[in-house]
């Protein structure tokens, strides 16, 4: 089993890739941590609807993460400052995190991609 840490530093598109990829990488039994860094936070509100026609909710796809063993997706706290957001409007599978745990998180992962 690898440890794949997927940073997301963008909010999410019309084709939520970085979503897919998590949960197709622990179907085949990967240990893999998701972070949102900076407008990536934007993956973790409640209530989003698709980006296109006919496409995936980021919010429905992020709720699916428990069913694959993905429990919890990290976020810094300072992030949400500029975005005048709080935790409450974040997904419960939400987990706030500080920058010495994300920078832990990152060294323990045998792979690191960024969205």
């Amino acid at each position: 089993m690898t440890n794949v840490c997927i940073l997301l530093t963008m909010p999410p598109t019309p084709d939520p890739e970085a979503a897919e990829l998590a949960l197709a990488l622990a179907t085949f039994e990967h240990d893999v941590q998701v972070i949102c860094l900076g407008a990536g936070i934007a993956w973790l509100y409640k209530d989003q609807s698709a980006r296109k026609s006919g496409g995936k909710s980021p919010d429905k796809l992020l709720k699916a993460f428990p069913m694959y063993d993905i429990e919890k997706i990290g976020f810094r706290s300072q992030d949400l400052i500029p975005l005048t957001a709080n935790s409450d409007q974040l997904l419960p599978v939400a987990e706030p995190m500080d920058d010495d745990a994300i920078r832990q998180t990152i060294a323990n992962a045998k792979h690191c991609l960024s969205f």
